[in-house]
């Protein structure tokens, strides 16, 4: 069966339009980012090359600096973008975005705490941080099946002049709990330091006695008592 002269003319423009779309380059949509307020400082974004579907750039935030480089790979019928962050901060992993929410599969990150906590007044701290095998889905009914590992290698912490103390390496887990993403952290010996909990609607945290027992600063009482509870509210 013979197609009709029509088809073969939507056939051709379409095959121009999917060829053009291919070709963008990434300059005019990543370029725009540069500048663009990360708490206390701009991102910094140089050197884009490549096509918006398969390119890199260099990115300096603060005195952090590096190249990310991405490629768009879909997952089953959900597009997404598989990337890779080198330098300074090392991070890889797939970000996907369709119809039951932002995903984010098999992220890996690994960065200095110092930095992360500049904006702090008084407050410096050594060591790296790292999230291992974090996978994540954000649906408009809040985070679902939430899961990583966290870590910190330790080093000396100060919030203020003459004080401070030098941390162990701890550990910590995220999982799904219910509605909420729920984070804890650790000692060395196992003890419950922090927990938190983020759903759609609310983001919470707690600080057990073992955390400033840890820091040399508390005597007595249980190691499970909350010495301190915060919370705030997302959706006004």
């Amino acid at each position: 069966m013979l197609l009709k002269p029509v088809w073969w003319l939507a056939l051709l423009l379409l095959s121009v339009l999917v060829w053009v779309v291919w070709l963008i380059p990434a300059k005019p949509v990543i370029g725009p980012l540069d500048g663009v307020m990360l708490g206390q400082a701009p991102l910094r974004v140089v050197r884009v090359e490549g096509r918006l579907w398969d390119g890199g750039a260099g990115w300096q935030w603060q005195q952090l600096r590096g190249v990310l480089h991405w490629q768009v790979d879909w997952r089953g019928l959900v597009p997404g973008v598989e990337f890779a962050l080198s330098g300074d901060i090392v991070a890889s992993g797939w970000l996907g975005s369709g119809g039951s929410g932002v995903e984010l599969i098999n992220v890996d990150v690994a960065a200095p705490l110092a930095p992360l906590i500049a904006g702090m007044p008084n407050i410096s701290a050594e060591g790296n941080l790292s999230l291992r095998g974090l996978s994540l889905q954000w649906t408009d009914e809040g985070p679902a099946g939430a899961q990583g590992n966290l870590g910190y290698t330790g080093g000396y912490v100060s919030w203020a002049a003459g004080q401070g103390a030098t941390l162990p390496p701890l550990q910590g887990t995220l999982r799904q709990q219910g509605e909420a993403a729920v984070v804890e952290v650790y000692s060395p010996e196992g003890e419950l330091l922090a927990d938190g909990a983020l759903d759609r609607d609310n983001a919470r945290l707690r600080v057990y006695r073992s955390w400033p027992a840890l820091l040399g600063f508390s005597q007595g009482g249980s190691a499970d008592d909350v010495v301190f509870e915060t919370s705030q509210q997302l959706v006004q």
